[in-house]
C-alpha cells in the first residue's frame, strides 16, 4: 500500500486511507505481540514460536469488527431486542492462535472444553481498554493432538445490554488470527462447529 504510493492517492475515500494507515500499524503491533506471547510459551512448548513464525514468515489476519448501535425500544416503549440473543454462533476458531486485543463492550463468552454446549456455564472475560484475550484454535489441536494440555477455546458472542439505556451501544473488536504459514492442516467447518445440528452444511 505504502510502497506502491497508494497511501498518497486522492482517488480513495478518506475513511479508507485512515483505515489502511491505522490498520497497517495495528496489524504490525498485533504481530509483534503474538510473537512475544508465543516466545513465552515456547519455553514450555519448544518449537511453538517457530511453528507459527518460522524465520520472518507469518500468516496473521487482522479483523476489525464493528456492530452498529440501534434502538432497544420501539415508539411505544416496548423492548424489541432479545436479551442474551446470539450475535456469533458457538464455535472453535479454525486457526492456531487468536488474539482478541480489544473489545469495547461485553458479549464475548467461552465455555470449558469438556463442559460445553447449551445450558452449560458461560464465562465472560473483562472487556475495554487494557483487557485482552489470547486463546487457541483447532489448528493447535490438530498439530499438537487432542490430549495436549492446551485445549482450543469454545466461544461465541451474545447481546448483553443495560435495559435502562435506550440504545444498544456500538461494539468494536480488534482481533488477530495467527495461522502457521507453512502447513495446510485441512481444517473445515465440521471441525470448528461440531455441536451444530446441520452438520451436512459444514463440510467446507
Amino acid at each position: 500500500w505504502r510502497e506502491a504510493g497508494r497511501g498518497d492517492s486522492k482517488a480513495a475515500p478518506k475513511l479508507l486511507h485512515e483505515f489502511m494507515r491505522d490498520g497497517i500499524d495495528l496489524h504490525a503491533q498485533l504481530v509483534a505481540s503474538a510473537r512475544n506471547l508465543l516466545g513465552v510459551l515456547d519455553e514450555s512448548y519448544p518449537g511453538m514460536k517457530d511453528f507459527y513464525f518460522p524465520g520472518k514468515l507469518s500468516h496473521v489476519t487482522f479483523r476489525l469488527l464493528r456492530y452498529d448501535g440501534y434502538d432497544l425500544y420501539d415508539e411505544t416503549g416496548k423492548l424489541v431486542v432479545e436479551e442474551n440473543a446470539q450475535v456469533a454462533k458457538p464455535h472453535f476458531d479454525r486457526g492456531g492462535v487468536t488474539l482478541q486485543a480489544y473489545s469495547s463492550a461485553p458479549g464475548f463468552w467461552y465455555q470449558d472444553f469438556h463442559n460445553r454446549g447449551p445450558g452449560k456455564p458461560k464465562f465472560y472475560p473483562e472487556h475495554g481498554p487494557g483487557k485482552s484475550q489470547m486463546f487457541f484454535g483447532v489448528q493447535h489441536r490438530v498439530a499438537y493432538g487432542s490430549k495436549d494440555n492446551i485445549n482450543d477455546l469454545y466461544h461465541g458472542v451474545d447481546k448483553i445490554f443495560d435495559t435502562s439505556e435506550l440504545r444498544m451501544p456500538v461494539r468494536t473488536a480488534a482481533i488477530a488470527f495467527i495461522d502457521t504459514p507453512t502447513y495446510d492442516l485441512s481444517i473445515t467447518s465440521l471441525d470448528t462447529q461440531p455441536d451444530r445440528a446441520d452438520t451436512e452444511n459444514l463440510n467446507i
